[in-house]
């Protein structure tokens, strides 16, 4: 099995997104209360741009052949939420439970692992 294509990758990370943003909205209650303290109103802000990155991803992917730029923002907004992630977590460690760890580091692992096929895809571009 080889290395899937951008657009692939861009369809993938689309879906990740949205999941994820469909999960923060519904649940945004319940993970400001067991997973990250912080007020409701930060994880609805964070769904809805999380939500907006999803639908930029998912009209990307739908072109031909997806532009240099686009797909260079896409990596590099990916490559700052794993570095971010680290950061966020030192700087709430207060407020995070070993649930809320636990997820963040997964979460960031999945980031990861899109940005470097999408790296890889950017490679092939023409």
């Amino acid at each position: 099995m080889g290395i899937p294509n951008l657009k692939t990758v861009l369809y993938a990370n689309a879906i990740f997104c949205s999941v994820s943003a469909l999960v923060i909205l519904i649940f945004s209650g319940l993970l400001a209360q067991y997973v990250i303290d912080l007020p409701v109103l930060v994880f609805i802000v964070l769904g809805i741009g999380l939500m907006a990155f999803a639908l930029d991803v998912f009209f990307a992917a739908c072109k031909a052949i997806p532009s240099r730029g686009k797909a260079l923002y896409i990596f590099f907004a990916d490559l700052s939420w794993v570095i971010l992630t680290p950061i966020a977590m030192l700087l709430l460690t207060d407020k995070i439970t070993g649930l809320g760890n636990f997820l963040l580091l997964d979460i960031a692992i999945i980031v990861g692992l899109l940005a470097v096929f999408e790296w890889v895809g950017i490679g092939k571009l023409n």
